[in-house]
């Protein structure tokens, strides 16, 4: 079963839950740090620093919703990425086959 961070309300709205608050809290913390370490060398522009960052989260529960769904390790990262290219992040790799890929999305079973 998976743990659930809204309840929903007669009224229609949703309210977060015990866990869902203490996931906000501990995530503003990590978030914090880690802006401080950012800053350590001067200011930062905070608006890039925040796409940076919602990009980052994106990515990551993108990249966990598609393993899950494919039924594999939860990998965290962009599509394509390359552990051993160190000179570029390709996020598609041009040898992705995304006819294999929506072939497969097809034939794995809803977590309903």
């Amino acid at each position: 079963m998976v743990t659930k961070y809204f309840v929903d309300m007669p009224s229609g709205d949703s309210q977060w839950t015990e866990a869902g608050h203490k996931v906000i809290e501990d995530f503003m913390e990590i978030a914090k740090d880690f802006l401080d370490k950012a800053e350590a060398g001067g200011p930062v522009h905070l608006r890039e620093f925040g796409f940076l960052m919602e990009y980052a989260v994106h990515g990551v529960i993108t990249g966990a919703s598609i393993d899950r769904r494919l039924g594999v390790g939860s990998l965290g990262r962009p599509l394509g990425y390359d552990e051993d290219d160190e000179d570029e992040l390709s996020y598609i790799s041009p040898e992705t086959n995304f006819e294999d890929m929506a072939e497969t999305m097809r034939n794995v079973p809803s977590e309903k």
